[in-house]
């Protein structure tokens, strides 16, 4: 995928390339012609870190997929219109959600068990750390040690 991604040849704001082992389920080139482009403008209406909401406006009359400059990880779900959607490594690291027609709204989120473990040792250990760093001066001040 990355030598066709980077070829300058690639019409890059056209075409979402994913990997052979996606589940997504194109519409096939016929005659080497490009599909018309879906009539449909994506706005990025909220975000924050590992969370965002785009409005889709405009409607596109057959399937088709967002592409989300955003680091794909098995970790990300989307909604579109408020159903559950897969989401797809697309363009080798980008996110990629297949669009029903008619699809007005996506939320992307990144929800990891192990994202959260990794913050929980962080925390444990910088504030073991602290402690650690910290002991000395209590144990000078306590009036059993003066």
């Amino acid at each position: 995928a990355v030598p066709t991604i980077i070829d300058q040849r690639f019409p890059i704001d056209d075409i979402v390339v994913f990997a052979d082992t996606a589940t997504v389920q194109p519409a096939a080139l016929t005659g080497g012609a490009l599909p018309p482009r879906p009539a449909v403008q994506a706005t990025v209406t909220d975000w924050e870190p590992g969370r965002m909401r785009i409005a889709l406006d405009g409607a596109a009359a057959a399937t088709s997929y967002l592409l989300v400059s955003e680091t794909w990880y098995p970790d990300w779900h989307a909604t579109v219109d408020g159903r559950d959607a897969p989401v797809h490594r697309a363009d080798y690291a980008a996110i990629g959600v297949e669009l029903p027609a008619g699809a007005k709204e996506v939320v992307l989120s990144f929800a990891s068990p192990a994202y959260r473990r990794g913050r929980l040792v962080t925390l444990v250990a910088t504030l073991l750390t602290l402690g650690l760093l910290a002991s000395p001066l209590w144990w000078r001040r306590s009036p059993s040690h003066a």
